[in-house]
This record gives C-alpha cells, structure tokens and sequence, in this order.
C-alpha cells in the first residue's frame, strides 16, 4: 500500500524530543576463517581509543563514546550504530558512519544487505493538572488525530493504567520496498502519579535486498520516509512548538 504520509521538505527543527536514532545492517553471516585479519585489525584501529581483540568478532564487538552517546556494534552477521541525544542533531552525523559501515562490509566481500534498518525513538514528558485530567487528552495534544485512530486510543479509558502502548504497520514494499512500523502511549512514572512520558518509535526497513554501493542513497531514503512518517504521527502543534528558536 501507499505510504499516508505526506511529501515534506526536510528541515532541522531548533527543537526536538528525539532521544536517539538507530541504523542497522544484517547479512548472510560470514565465515570467520575467510576474513583478513589484518585488514580488520586496521579497521578496528582507527577508533582511537579502543584496544579490540580482533578474534572476538565472532562474538560481536561493541564501541562506544565515553559519554555513551555513540555506540556501535560491529559482528560477522550485523552492524549497528546508535546516536543518543544530546549528540545527535540531524542525520547527517548518522551518514558520517556509513563509510565506516562499508569499509567493514568491504573487507567481509559482503555486496548485498538482506536488510537496512532505521529507526528514532521520541520522548515527551508530561505532568497531569489533576487526576481527572484525562491521558487520552494528553496524548491527543501531541499525537496526530490519524495516529490514535490507528491505534485504537478512543476505545481506551487509560483508567488506572500506568502503562500503554499499541504499534501499527504499513507495507509499502510494492511502492519503496520498504516497510513501516510505528508503536505509541505512555507510561507513568509510578501507579498514581501524575507525572510521566509519552513516546513514539518509528521504524523503516527494507522488504528487498540492498546493494551495498547503494547505502547511503538508500538510508537517505529511508529517513525521508521516517521524516514524512513524523509529520503524519504528530500534531501540527507539535511542528510549531518544534520550529520555535
């Protein structure tokens, strides 16, 4: 099916409740004995820093800043990478990574992905005016019209909840060769409190394989549709407030 979302024109907002971003590639696992550890030990070597054992990557071998805002996970199957808030302010820093991606790629002979994946995770924080206040008006001061309905929020009470999430999915794989999941709600910080969160995760990912030469072209792609994808989960308030300096 075609996406809902709506063409946008990409923009970094002065403001954000994105808390971090996640982009990971998975491949036919690779056979240890056929790779050139010398060529992966000079990979490795250019995070400075780090002191790797190269023979841990059948095992998985895992970066990260010291303020933990980077990390990366590198192993003969996947490669992830995830940029945590306050680090990250536009996808660009994302791309910056993706050499090193297809360097390591590169040096396993991997040409084919069996699946890109890329997705944000957003965070408000809300206080209740009083517990008669309902969560579902909350959620709608943030949560698009379209959203909700998708998740079904109208037929909830939320009475007594503390917890509550729902997730949808779009195929859109005959359009983009993509597929699109979104999850929303809300959690309280502790059973009668008036304090708590709203979040909202969406997530593109490939339904066909992709061609390494073809990375960054297509995780450019993809973060356009997660862009777009946003714009159609939130209210047009939200965009405002998001656009002030």
């Amino acid at each position: 099916m075609k996406y809902p979302f709506n063409p946008i024109e990409r923009r970094v907002y002065p403001k954000t409740f994105l808390k971090d971003v996640r982009l990971a590639v998975y491949f036919v696992p690779v056979d240890f004995s056929s790779v050139d550890k010398e060529q992966i030990k000079q990979f490795f070597d250019q995070f400075k820093g780090a002191s790797i054992d190269v023979t841990k990557l059948p095992e998985g071998i895992e970066l990260q800043s010291q303020d933990n805002y980077i990390r990366l996970n590198f192993s003969l199957a996947s490669v992830e990478v995830m940029l945590r808030q306050p680090y990250y302010k536009k996808f660009e820093q994302a791309e910056s990574f993706l050499g090193a991606i297809s360097k390591f790629l590169e040096i396993l002979s991997v040409r084919s992905l069996q699946k890109l994946s890329i997705s944000k995770y957003n965070e408000l924080k809300f206080q209740q005016s009083s517990e008669d206040y309902p969560i579902l008006n909350i959620m709608k001061g943030v949560f698009s019209e379209e959203l909700l309905n998708k998740m079904g929020a109208e037929n909830n009470s939320f009475e007594n909840m503390v917890r509550w999430e729902k997730a949808l999915s779009f195929d859109g794989s005959e359009e983009t060769g993509t597929l699109f999941y979104a999850e929303c709600g809300f959690c309280k910080t502790e059973p009668n409190s008036l304090k708590g969160s709203l979040a909202l995760t969406t997530r593109v990912e490939s339904s066909i394989d992709v061609n390494v030469e073809k990375l960054i072209d297509t995780a450019r792609f993809y973060n356009q549709i997660l862009d777009e994808s946003f714009h159609w989960c939130v209210t047009k308030e939200i965009i405002e407030k998001m656009s002030e300096s």
